[in-house]
């Protein structure tokens, strides 16, 4: 190592799902092509556009071959594909584990490098040089900000690292982790391999890893993953019994009067009202939050599925229709009540609803709890067609026919209310016949 050389210090990075973590610590990281050959389980967290891309791109230097021959590795230790990951909601930020390297493993001779992310229709270029590196964007690198103000500077933050084939974990020199019980596992399964064990580091912020609400705290995640979601569901479930009996100023006599003052006036309910004052900032929306809502519910009770529901069924989901965006009204600019997308409103919108559930008298804990998980999963269904989320997050939460057909039906008030283009009635019936294979074939377990 030269002694002058500006880039020593630096660590390059891997991130990876926590579920891999056995295999890694027994077979090294291996590169697609070879989890391929091998035929190992492997939960990637890439999308499906990009890993065609890199299945097929030349790497044009050094060992040759296609960009998944290699392992990547980035130089940047919080990447904006984790962001773009997380946003999909398809994980839990806290199951990502980051393996640090010295960026000494650049000059082997089975190493290579990009200025760029090797996730474009346009290859990045290739380096096999280690006094290259002054030609890497070092600045967009090293930035903290979450975003870049351009594609093309998005994708330099986003410069490669590529391995030939495999990178051992004895090369590795740290192993940092989100909290003690991760770090825990993997001291657990590196002693089971009687492998030595790297340092494994909290997140200590002296380098940023994972995106976290630090308006909150440093130890919330900006988005809640399958997980997170359950657990808010779990907890405001177990605030509904409680809810009954703090409140003893009931308002409401049944489920059924609290849905015929919405009808009446929407807005005499404060939660609801202060709906009407939020002005989407995406432009597809056409409406304020609190027409939009009442869109929700006209368009529900049209449905050829929501007709089909129990009289029961339909008061439940006509409920949830109302209260499913009130978590909406947490994230406002204040000057002119412009209201900024807020993935996690779902789950930010549950204590909201057992703070009006408890005003009901006569309301079981089941109803109110059938309530609470169609608020907390309205978009899940949508989020599904486009790909982003998995089956199993569903599956986990359908127990009956009437939980799954009362989900489709507001997820499909709640989409044609925006623009019924979007809503994919093939797709729908596809993931309807999923949700009720899985309840029969549960069903005879038993």
């Amino acid at each position: 190592m030269l002694a002058n050389d500006p880039y020593a210090a630096r660590r390059i990075y891997h991130f990876t799902h926590i579920s891999n973590l056995p295999n890694i610590v027994k077979n090294g990281i291996l590169s697609t092509n070879k989890l391929k050959f091998l035929e190992r389980r492997h939960k990637s967290i890439a999308s499906t556009d990009i890993q065609s891309r890199r299945s097929e791109m030349d790497v044009t230097c050094g060992p040759g071959g296609k960009v998944h021959d290699y392992v990547p590795l980035y130089f940047t230790s919080r990447s904006p594909m984790l962001l773009g990951v997380i946003n999909k909601r398809c994980i839990d930020q806290s199951d990502i584990v980051y393996l640090e390297f010295p960026i000494s493993l650049i000059r082997r001779s089975d190493v290579v490098y990009t200025d760029a992310s090797a996730n474009t229709s346009v290859p990045p270029n290739f380096y096999y040089s280690y006094e290259d590196l002054k030609k890497l964007n070092w600045p967009e690198i090293d930035s903290t900000r979450w975003s870049s103000e351009t594609d093309e500077l998005r994708h330099q933050k986003m410069a490669e690292v590529l391995v030939k084939d495999h990178l051992s974990l004895s090369d590795c020199v740290e192993i940092v982790v989100w909290d003690r019980v991760t770090k825990s596992f993997i001291e657990e399964k590196f002693k089971e391999a009687g492998l030595q064990l790297p340092l494994v580091g909290i997140e200590n912020y002296t380098r940023r890893h994972w995106f976290t609400d630090w308006k909150e705290s440093n130890q919330e995640s900006i988005v809640a993953g399958p997980k997170e979601i359950a657990r808010n569901l779990e907890k405001a479930c177990s605030q509904i019994s409680k809810a009954h009996t703090i409140d003893s100023n009931k308002i409401y006599s049944d489920l059924d009067h609290l849905i015929k003052e919405m009808d009446a006036n929407i807005k005499s309910i404060p939660e609801l009202n202060v709906l009407f004052r939020l002005k989407p900032e995406n432009p597809i929306h056409k409406y304020d939050l609190g027409s939009h809502t009442q869109s929700v519910v006209n368009i529900l009770r049209s449905l050829d599925r929501f007709k089909s529901l129990s009289n029961d069924d339909k008061s439940l989901v006509i409920a949830s229709a109302y209260l499913h965006d009130i978590g909406k009204a947490s994230k406002i600019e204040q000057n002119g009540h412009i209201y900024k997308n807020d993935i996690n409103h779902p789950v930010k919108g549950l204590p909201i609803a057992v703070r009006i559930l408890g005003r009901i008298k006569n309301i079981s804990e089941d109803d109110a709890i059938k309530i609470l998980r169609l608020i907390c999963y309205h978009d899940l269904i949508g989020d599904l067609m486009k790909g982003d989320r998995e089956l199993s997050e569903l599956l986990n939460i359908t127990k009956n026919q009437s939980d799954i057909d009362m989900l489709l039906a507001l997820s499909e008030a709640d989409i044609k209310s925006i623009n019924a283009s979007w809503w994919d009635a093939s797709k729908a019936e596809i993931i309807r016949a999923a949700c009720i294979s899985h309840i029969v074939e549960n069903h005879q377990n038993d």
